[in-house]
């Protein structure tokens, strides 16, 4: 590379080429595409974000809330440039809640959700994934929901600032409630899509 063009060298049996760098794709260097190939460990490779809410009220009622997310991605290979292999997904929401006034009993809500997903891509917008997700709802007397599935998932589109992907499986579900009673054993099929728009300043 030589300012803004590209010399390609394909060897004795044809002419070198000259390319502008605004007619190439991807531009990468050696240290970065040889990187690109090496085999990373489990802890290596994540991206996402985390939030947290706090709110207090003092007057007639007191209320207390509490938000927090986290949702973690970890994609091989890393890079834009080369079809992914695999993708993993962890995700986590918690909300909590208290209301009280004098002369009424409290009203709490306690709400989580965790889910961890595995994606293996079979061609580049067709994959199969596994997932796990449990959830606990308090007012619902919800004392633990288990989740177990898979299935088939496909990228609708994939662009470097927005991405859909649709997604079927079938899955085992284990709800356990306070009232043993109620427990319950099911077999489900989940329907759902996940779309992604990144923003200017790292929004997602």
């Amino acid at each position: 590379m030589t300012g803004q063009q590209l010399e390609i060298d394909p060897g004795a049996q044809a002419p070198r080429k000259t390319v502008p760098v605004a007619s190439v794709s991807n531009v990468v260097d050696q240290a970065a595409f040889e990187h690109a190939f090496e085999r990373s460990s489990f802890l290596q490779g994540w991206t996402g974000g985390a939030t947290a809410g706090l709110s207090l009220t003092e007057a007639t009622q007191k209320s207390q809330a509490f938000t927090a997310a986290v949702a973690l991605v970890r994609a091989v290979p890393a890079v834009s440039w080369l079809d992914l292999r695999s993708r993993t997904l962890i995700d986590f929401t918690q909300a909590y809640g208290k209301l009280m006034q004098p002369g009424s009993p409290d009203v709490k809500t306690s709400l989580y959700h965790a889910g961890i997903e595995q994606d293996w891509f079979l061609t580049p917008r067709l994959f199969a994934f596994g997932h796990a997700i449990f959830d606990h709802s308090f007012s619902q007397g919800l004392d633990l929901q288990q989740t177990y599935g898979g299935g088939l998932g496909f990228v609708v589109f994939k662009r470097p600032n927005q991405e859909l992907d649709f997604k079927a499986s079938a899955d085992y579900i284990d709800q356990q409630f306070e009232t043993s009673s109620l427990n319950k054993h099911l077999f489900a099929s989940t329907f759902g899509e996940t779309y992604l728009r990144k923003f200017a300043h790292g929004i997602l």
